[in-house]
């Protein structure tokens, strides 16, 4: 195989190459685009991305892409920043040109690039987790996809005015969604550009009372992925939902979907996806400030997959002796919504 150029796509023209390999690469239908799912990597949105193609010798085509794009990552503790977080997506290679390491030296440029960002970990969502493992990643997090039908939900009384279609007021509800990334105004662009995603919300004066978002094209299909609101006005619209949709199921943290009053069986839960951490000690003290310097480097002191799962789970033995409220708390409530995702 001839030797290849790894380059950074920016440009009309190399986004033009990228969205063409995306779309023969992903099962993307004809006459639609992989950014029609993931409006996120397109460069006019304004997130601070790093999107690298290879191409073969000194030619102009495009044979396999990586990219990745900084985001903060919702702290609890009132008046503290988020904590930066690299998400890896959109990884794929043309089938002729797989199994050359391609798409292995682009991941670990961009791992390379978040690192320099000031990125205390990157997160990616992948099926090859052999070729990730090599790279330094492991499966980490926990949430829950639980089909509605297993649930309890009110009768439907018809009486909910249920709106349907993006609208600005989702921004606000969406902002004051516990866990995931923190959403700004400049967010509203890439959001109301997704062009398969099904959003449903019930309103309440100038605000949202309640909001379910289902699918998104290629990815997702029949999934809630993105909810909340007040609970009562929530399962209510979960109920209006399902009377038309018996196959939905809800995608979410398992304490989040407790609180909903349904029931989390082992079963149901599964891995979030692969982490790999580059500061242990910027993500540990964005959740808890109060982790005693002892404990610190009892934590430094953990690798590979024991560290990110004691640090992200879905919930490791940790090796220290402590009576500290704050290590007993690890793993970390770690979750990402639907849209979140690369």
């Amino acid at each position: 195989m001839s030797p290849f150029n790894v380059k950074v796509l920016t440009g009309p023209t190399a986004e033009k190459d990228l969205v063409a390999l995306l779309n023969r690469t992903f099962p993307v239908p004809q006459g639609k685009s992989f950014f029609d799912d993931f409006p996120i990597w397109e460069e006019k949105y304004g997130a601070t991305l790093h999107r690298l193609g290879a191409y073969l010798g000194d030619s102009t085509k495009l044979v396999s892409t990586a990219s990745a794009r900084l985001v903060n990552l919702k702290s609890p503790v009132p008046g503290k920043s988020g904590v930066p977080v690299a998400l890896i997506g959109g990884v794929s290679t043309d089938e002729e040109c797989r199994g050359h390491g391609i798409a292995s030296t682009m991941v670990e440029q961009l791992v390379k690039w978040a690192e320099e960002k000031g990125a205390a970990f990157a997160f990616l969502w992948g099926s090859e987790h052999d070729m990730y493992r090599r790279l330094g990643f492991d499966l980490a997090g926990t949430q829950v996809r639980m089909p509605l039908a297993e649930t309890q939900l009110p009768v439907v009384t018809g009486k909910l005015q249920i709106q349907r279609g993006w609208d600005s007021r989702l921004l606000k509800a969406l902002q004051r969604r516990p866990y995931g990334l923190e959403i700004t105004e400049k967010d509203s662009k890439w959001l109301a550009a997704h062009k398969n995603v099904e959003w449903y919300w019930v309103a309440s004066g100038d605000d949202v009372a309640a909001y379910a978002a289902i699918g998104r094209g290629i990815d997702l299909p029949e999934i809630i992925h993105e909810w909340g609101g007040d609970r009562k006005t929530l399962l209510e619209l979960f109920s209006a939902l399902f009377s038309g949709r018996p196959e939905l199921q809800i995608l979410g943290p398992a304490n989040l979907i407790d609180d909903l009053g349904f029931e989390v069986l082992d079963q149901q839960l599964e891995f979030l996806g692969l982490a790999r951490i580059f500061d242990i000690e910027r993500l540990v003290k964005s959740y808890y400030p109060k982790i005693l310097d002892t404990e610190m480097e009892g934590l430094k002191q953990l690798t590979g997959k024991n560290l990110i799962q004691a640090l992200l789970g879905p919930s490791a033995p940790i090796p220290l002796k402590t009576s500290s409220t704050e290590i007993a708390m690890l793993p970390i409530p770690f979750w990402l919504w639907g849209l979140d995702g690369a």
